[in-house]
């Protein structure tokens, strides 16, 4: 029986990759930096520091530059998170505690950009356990998150289920050794194929641990 449930921020608890494609759009127009359906799709489940590797993985100098004028841009373009959350997500998070499942999140984002997304979603208290895939040596589709996350649960990967969405993310999970349960994304395609099951509501999870 699972004992621990880790989600996945983006694509996940709330639908933000559309925002963040129309962002990341902008801030390339801006600079006349390359950018393309595909590179979009890469950087699916990424973080900004991953995303100028890729663009400049040959120039520190230019990735530090960019990441930093990126973090600006980001503050002037604002998001109201409450209104991207993933459908039912308090309901399911809710149905977790009273369940008494750990619950952890695991994302690629910065620590302080995810307890500020919890913060402002109320979903705060709802989390035993927050890891930033910034703050590990490798970054999703390295598992460092994932067994990390499972280290502070105080569980073994068995007792664990991911809820993930970007391939990135699920092979994370996977390489950690924990099953994966995949949101089936509205907007876009992404290869799910590795995740444990595929789901298309949160509201599948509580069903699945029952089962």
């Amino acid at each position: 029986m699972k004992k621990a449930v880790i989600f996945d921020m983006d694509g996940v608890l709330i639908q933000s990759e559309i925002l963040y494609q129309q962002r990341r759009a902008a801030f390339f127009s801006e600079h006349n930096l390359p950018l393309d359906d595909d590179f979009q799709h890469k950087v699916i489940g990424s973080n900004p520091k991953d995303m100028f590797t890729l663009l400049f993985p040959d120039s520190t100098e230019k990735r530090n530059l960019y990441l930093i004028k990126y973090q600006l841009f980001k503050e002037e373009f604002t998001i109201d998170y409450k209104q991207i959350l993933t459908e039912d997500v308090e309901e399911v998070l809710k149905w977790l505690k009273d369940h008494q499942f750990k619950i952890a999140l695991a994302s690629s984002g910065e620590y302080s950009i995810l307890l500020d997304i919890l913060a402002k979603t109320d979903l705060t208290p709802y989390f035993n356990v927050v890891v930033s895939g910034a703050d590990m040596k490798h970054s999703k589709p390295a598992p460092d998150v994932y067994l990390e996350a499972i280290k502070q649960l105080g569980y073994h990967p068995d007792d664990c289920v991911a809820i993930e969405d970007s391939t990135h993310g699920i092979n994370a999970a996977v390489a950690a050794g924990i099953d994966c349960l995949a949101l089936k994304p509205t907007e876009f395609d992404i290869d799910q194929r590795l995740a444990t099951k595929i789901i298309l509501s949160l509201n599948d999870i509580p069903s699945w641990l029952s089962s």
